[in-house]
């Protein structure tokens, strides 16, 4: 029974992941995911070499995450997420793509595609941050933990030779975010 119950576990897992790989809109907050954001950006990059309109990405992790997913449950959790995702899709503007790009590691990530320059990036990013901060401050079972947004930004140069570069340089910055 031990071997069939872990030959089972194993195929789920492997299903899981093919599912993960395959879909465009994560089932929790209803947002795109790294499948479609990879799409997408080679899109925006495509768009920005063709008719030099600038093209920039954010990648966004929460401050402190394991302390914060440690102190959570499972329900608390997926709360804070779908409530980040809400306030975030609310704080850009429409032609902004807010991605889910968590994965199967559990950790909440978020990724954005703008059509800007750096500065412009930096407006956006600081009116998410401020509108996230105030929406979590008002929710009773979530205000008494100190959760920030930890965002780095990437604008796309020829440099840059991939998306997965794209993502590497924005989350390389998330470094440089206090």
């Amino acid at each position: 029974m031990t071997d069939r119950q872990r030959k089972i576990q194993s195929e789920n897992k492997h299903l899981r992941m093919h599912l993960s790989n395959d879909t465009v809109f994560d089932d929790l907050t209803n947002l795109r995911t790294m499948n479609a954001y990879q799409q997408d950006a080679e899109i925006f990059i495509g768009t920005h070499k063709r008719f030099g309109i600038p093209v920039s990405t954010g990648i966004i992790t929460l401050r402190y995450e394991d302390q914060i997913l440690n102190l959570l449950s499972e329900e608390s959790k997926m709360k804070l997420i779908k409530e980040i995702s809400k306030v975030m899709v609310a704080s850009l503007r429409e032609n902004d793509i807010i991605y889910n790009i968590s994965g199967l590691n559990g950790k909440p990530k978020w990724a954005v595609l703008l059509f800007s320059k750096r500065d412009g990036v930096d407006i956006a990013i600081e009116r998410l941050k401020k509108n996230v901060e105030k929406k979590l401050d008002e929710k009773q079972n979530l205000n008494k933990y100190d959760i920030q947004l930890k965002i780095g930004i990437s604008e796309y140069n020829n440099d840059i030779k991939s998306v997965n570069e794209f993502i590497a340089d924005a989350m390389q910055n998330q470094e440089y975010d206090v």
